[in-house]
């Protein structure tokens, strides 16, 4: 009988080199105006476009982000 061994790599901070497990929790900076929840970015946050692609249910197709961060944008750019 064959014994499978299974090994997990361990995901280490590109900083400070130190296990995932046991650093601080990644926080995404998020562009002013932006409505998203910062845990469905990884560590590069696009800018919000200034032309809103999509139906208004799904995020933009050209920068990700959702139909309130444009329409948040929009308002802040309007004079």
């Amino acid at each position: 009988m064959s014994k499978i061994v299974m090994r997990l790599s361990i995901i280490r901070c590109k900083t400070c080199g130190k296990p995932e497990s046991a650093h601080h929790h990644f926080r995404a900076r998020m562009p002013f105006g932006c409505k998203c929840d910062p845990r469905e970015w990884d560590d590069f946050v696009s800018n919000i476009c200034n032309t809103y692609m999509g139906d208004g249910r799904m995020k933009c197709q050209t920068c990700e982000h959702d139909f309130a961060c444009h329409a948040e944008d929009a308002t802040r750019a309007a004079p």
